[in-house]
């Protein structure tokens, strides 16, 4: 394991955040359609499976983690950059938990994401804040590890989907995380 990925797991122990899925959980349509962008080996997607019934997708770059992805949740392998391989107006939610900052071009693939959303649906993102700390240190450490890595200010990356035609609210979640929770009017 990266050093990146050590401090990644260490922060995860030390700071022992509340569990991001009891916010999302009431965020999450009962039997729509939900994209987990960037799941991972698709923990957020299990844990909210458990609770609210829909149809999932995690989507992800890294094979290793989509193997992991139990199969009732649906694993597809995505491209680094847009297009998504999914239909316009797909998905009724899209839960982004920790990924958008790992994200190149953060402008394009919102804009994909917003693509895929359908009417009445909403992109639920949760991100460490750009302006604390703890978030700014962490940045310069993967810059120095050679990797790119940019986080938002919540009330930036509001303003940016409200650009994209949605309406944006921020939700704070900790000293550290927030939530924007965007949808179509």
């Amino acid at each position: 394991m990266n050093l990146i990925g050590l401090l990644e797991k260490a922060y995860y122990v030390l700071h022992r955040r509340r569990n991001v899925v009891a916010d999302l959980r009431g965020r999450v349509a009962a039997g729509g359609r939900v994209l987990d962008f960037g799941g991972g080996t698709g923990r957020v997607s299990e844990a909210l499976s458990r609770e609210v019934s829909g149809f999932y997708v995690v989507a992800d770059v890294d094979p290793g983690s989509l193997r992991l992805v139990p199969p009732h949740l649906n694993p597809v392998r995505i491209a680094a950059r847009p297009p998504l391989p999914f239909r316009d107006a797909r998905f009724g939610r899209i839960v982004l938990v920790d990924v958008l900052h790992h994200v190149g071009d953060a402008a394009d693939v919102l804009r994909d994401l917003v693509r895929c959303l359908g009417p009445g649906g909403s992109l639920l993102i949760v991100e460490m804040d750009a302006r604390r700390r703890i978030t700014r240190m962490f940045q310069r450490l993967v810059h120095l590890d050679g990797r790119s890595c940019r986080f938002w200010a919540p009330e930036r990356l509001a303003a940016a989907l409200e650009e994209l035609g949605l309406r944006a609210r921020v939700h704070r979640l900790d000293a550290l995380r927030f939530l924007v929770e965007a949808g179509r009017e």
